[in-house]
C-alpha cells in the first residue's frame, strides 16, 4: 500500500512540476520568440529604403530598323542609413555605371519583361561591383525601374 501510495505522489509531483513549472516556462518562451521575431522583422522593415536617382535615364539604342530612345526612371533598395549615405555620395559614379550599362542593352531585347529583367540585373551587378571596394561590403540590394519607355 505504501509502494502504491509513492507511485501515486511521485505522479502527482510530475504532474504538479510539468504543469506549474516546465509548461509556463514553455509557453513564455513561445511568446517571447514570437514577439521578438516579430520586433526583428520590423526592425528590417524599418531599415529598408530607397534612394531615388536624381533625374531619369535618357538614351538612345540603335534599332534593326532605326533607332529607338529610352527613358528609364531609377530607385536603388538599401538596408541601412550608412548605406543610403554612401549612395548619395557616389551618385555620379553610379550614374555613370548605370549609363554605361544601359548604353549596351539592346532593343530587341527590351522588348521583352525577360530583357528588362536581364538589364535589371546587370546594372545591379555592375554597381555593386564598382561600389564594392570604396564601401567594402554590399550595399544595392535591388534594382527598382520606377519608369521605362521605349520610343
Amino acid at each position: 500500500m505504501a509502494l502504491r501510495e509513492n507511485k501515486t505522489r511521485t505522479a502527482l509531483n510530475i504532474s504538479n512540476l510539468v504543469i506549474f513549472k516546465i509548461l509556463p516556462l514553455l509557453l513564455f518562451g513561445f511568446l517571447y520568440l514570437s514577439v521578438s521575431s516579430t520586433v526583428y522583422a520590423d526592425e528590417k522593415i524599418q531599415k529598408t529604403s530607397y534612394v531615388k536617382m536624381p533625374r531619369p535615364f535618357l538614351f538612345n539604342l540603335a534599332g534593326p530598323v532605326n533607332q529607338r530612345t529610352v527613358q528609364i526612371k531609377v530607385q536603388l533598395m538599401v538596408r541601412s542609413e550608412e548605406s543610403r549615405a554612401l549612395i548619395e555620395k557616389h551618385i555620379p559614379l553610379i550614374e555613370d555605371t548605370i549609363t554605361s550599362t544601359f548604353s549596351a542593352a539592346e532593343v530587341k531585347k527590351l522588348n521583352t519583361q525577360v530583357g528588362k529583367e536581364d538589364l535589371r540585373q546587370k546594372t545591379l551587378l555592375n554597381i555593386q561591383n564598382t561600389l564594392r571596394p570604396l564601401a567594402g561590403k554590399k550595399i544595392i540590394h535591388k534594382i527598382l525601374f520606377t519608369g521605362f519607355v521605349m520610343q
